[in-house]
C-alpha cells in the first residue's frame, strides 16, 4: 500500500510549514488542524476530504492555487491517479 508522507519542514513561535506526499489511492488518517492554515498545492490533485462528523467531499487543488482554511479535524484521501503534494503553513492557534 502506498504511504503518506508528512515531513515539517520548519517552524517558529507563530507558524509551522509541512511538506505532505500523498501516493494516489493514499489515506491521510484523520487529524487536527488547531490554527487556520495555507494549503499550497506542488501538483494538480483530486482529493476527497472527510470533516469530523461530516460527509465526504470531493474537491480538485490546482497547482500554486493556494486556499485559506479555518481549524479542522479531517482526513484527506488522494482519489487520483497521479501523487499529490502540498506544503501547508499552519498558523499556531493563541
Amino acid at each position: 500500500a502506498a504511504c503518506v508522507s508528512v515531513v515539517k519542514l520548519m517552524s517558529a513561535d507563530q507558524w509551522t510549514v509541512t511538506l505532505t506526499t500523498l501516493p494516489p489511492g493514499a489515506r491521510y488518517a484523520q487529524h487536527a488542524h488547531a490554527g487556520s492554515y495555507l494549503r499550497i498545492p506542488l501538483t494538480d490533485a483530486d482529493l476527497k476530504t472527510k470533516a469530523e462528523n461530516g460527509a465526504e467531499t470531493a474537491s480538485q487543488a490546482k497547482m500554486g492555487v493556494i486556499t485559506w482554511n479555518n481549524p479542522v479535524v479531517h482526513a484527506t484521501t488522494n482519489a487520483g491517479t497521479k501523487t499529490a503534494r502540498f506544503v501547508v503553513v499552519e498558523f499556531k492557534s493563541n
